[in-house]
């Protein structure tokens, strides 16, 4: 029991750090400022994956049509 409530107690600190960063507006999301090394990783990655399950998708439903 002890367990779940510090899991609850993480995830709404969590939160409302989140929160607290996204209402400040500290963190510059401006498209002048470059992404840092961590988050162009981030986004390749994710990039990647994204084109990658496209394809596949664009593919599945060319072949589908043919038959």
């Amino acid at each position: 029991m002890k367990f779940l409530a510090g899991f609850v107690t993480a995830f709404i600190v969590s939160a409302v750090g989140a929160f607290l960063v996204i209402v400040s507006g500290v963190y510059d999301v401006a498209a002048t400022a470059p992404h840092t090394p961590l988050g162009r990783a981030i986004l390749t990655w994710t990039m990647r994956n994204s084109v990658r399950v496209c394809v596949i998708h664009a593919i599945v439903s060319t072949d589908s049509r043919r038959s």
